[in-house]
């Protein structure tokens, strides 16, 4: 077998063994330029990583792992975007992203920057994978082989899996509801009493009294409808039971802007239309809109997450932003802690706080 390396095909990968003779050092002074450069002379070490650069040599990361008894990478289980997109359509996967009737969870993107970011900060690397699979259970497991901790996304994979996990390595779950005794670690935010801060200032300032609520079938959007019945009840104004429209994330686009056409066509449109989204709530304005209706003239949106997309809406959405990269960072840096600290089965909970943004889509 050959390998390829700056100077050509070779009959084998250079060693450890190499750079120490090329550079006339000990194994362990080639050990520290790459683990523990502080522990020789810069011009030791500058002596050494040019050998390993003539020769093309790369420290071998499992040796290392085993070494330090850690591999110095975190895990961050994502969604499979392919199969969220299969689930909500099969045909999906052959069309156009803007023409597929379904929407990423974008928010995502902002948490993982945020989990790279201070992972990097702290010299730690980044795995990611995942997937909303049948087989998710068994990839999962498969992937905390290679890391010393892992975050979980919502529905990304089952709790039994992630609670198996945490026998054997930090876990932690990003917006999920913890179980009672729940051995997970938790970074959470205040859902229910940003919601029920939004739903007040639309009844306080704007003196709003038939309200909706948009969104359903996921953890974080229940609770935000908790909270929304929750300000209602405050200000003594009928409390529906359930949302309006049952859809979820899977399908935001199409079923959000199909309800408003519906509102629009029997002529019951609301004073305000509370999201359980940004997504929801773009998707809504944009239905109204073409549907003649003036925004925030004839009815007030709101959403929730604080997506960047949502300042440059007209009109600019009003809503709760959550901080995500700040979720995301929270995240590694409970990992890293409980990486490098004593750790139990039993969990920790962080909640980091939103923030309402007053904006035009309400009336202010």
């Amino acid at each position: 077998m050959t390998t390829a390396t700056r100077g050509g095909l070779v009959g084998k990968a250079p060693t450890m063994y190499d750079v120490a003779e090329r550079a006339g050092v000990s194994i362990a002074t080639v050990s520290f330029a790459f683990s523990r450069p502080e522990k020789i002379a810069a011009a030791t070490r500058e002596v050494v990583l040019a050998a390993a650069h003539e020769l093309g040599y790369l420290p071998n990361a499992a040796a290392r792992g085993l070494a330090k008894g850690s591999t110095g990478v975190l895990g961050f289980w994502s969604y499979d975007y392919d199969m969220v997109a299969a689930a909500a359509d099969p045909t999906s996967l052959q069309r156009p992203v803007a023409d597929a009737g379904w929407n990423y969870p974008i928010y995502v993107d902002e948490v993982q920057r945020g989990f790279q970011l201070e992972s990097w900060r702290r010299d730690y690397a980044v795995l990611v994978h995942g997937g909303r699979t049948e087989n998710s259970d068994v990839r999962i497991r498969e992937a905390a082989a290679r890391v010393d901790g892992l975050v979980a996304l919502p529905r990304t994979v089952s709790r039994g899996a992630l609670h198996h996990l945490a026998r054997r390595l930090p876990i932690v779950a990003i917006s999920e509801a913890p179980d009672e005794d729940d051995v997970l670690s938790y970074v959470m935010t205040n859902n229910s009493s940003a919601m029920t801060e939004l739903t007040g200032h639309l009844i306080e300032h704007h003196s709003l009294r038939r309200l909706v609520f948009v969104g359903s079938g996921v953890i974080d959007f229940d609770v935000r409808f908790t909270g929304f019945q929750e300000a209602l009840q405050l200000h003594g104004l009928p409390v529906p039971p359930e949302p309006l429209g049952g859809f979820g994330a899977a399908r935001i686009a199409h079923q959000a802007a199909s309800l408003t056409r519906e509102l629009i066509l029997q002529d019951e449109l609301p004073d305000a239309v509370v999201c359980a989204t940004d997504q929801h709530a773009l998707v809504v304005m944009d239905a109204l809109r073409k549907g003649g209706v003036r925004l925030p003239d004839d009815v007030a949106v709101t959403g929730f997450d604080g997506l960047l997309a949502g300042g440059y809406a007209e009109p600019a959405l009003t809503t709760v932003r959550q901080p995500m990269q700040e979720m995301g960072r929270a995240a590694a840096g409970l990992i890293i802690d409980l990486v490098n600290g004593p750790w139990s089965a039993s969990g920790t909970r962080v909640t980091v706080n939103s923030e309402l943004l007053i904006r035009h889509s309400c009336g202010c």
